[in-house]
């Protein structure tokens, strides 16, 4: 084995060691409802995980499904908008305010 087999092993095993931890969409699409209801009760919400985070706003998580019906009319959100879109526009408004301060 060259040297050069042996670096390009080892960053492939680094990969390995170092993928995205897997979640369960429909978990973690029940902890962001639980997220948004907390908060909208008054009540100290947990965070999600930025892998978590990720699946939501993932087109090939959950981005497509429709967020419930409560969670979507606490946000002033319409009947059909999905995790994806929650995501996105949520992000967007944080990175504004968050310049603007």
């Amino acid at each position: 084995m060259t040297k050069e087999d042996e670096l390009f092993l080892k960053v492939g095993q680094m990969f390995e060691r170092n993928e995205r931890q897997k979640v369960n969409p429909d978990a973690v699409k029940m902890k962001l409802n639980e997220y948004v209801r907390d908060l909208a009760a008054g009540r100290t919400p947990t965070d999600l995980t930025v892998e978590e985070v990720w699946a939501l706003g993932a087109w090939d998580g959950c981005a497509g499904d429709p967020l419930p019906p409560d969670v979507a009319a606490a946000l002033g959100f319409e009947q059909e908008a999905t995790y994806g879109e929650l995501v996105l526009e949520a992000s967007t408004e944080a990175q504004k305010t968050h310049k603007a301060a």
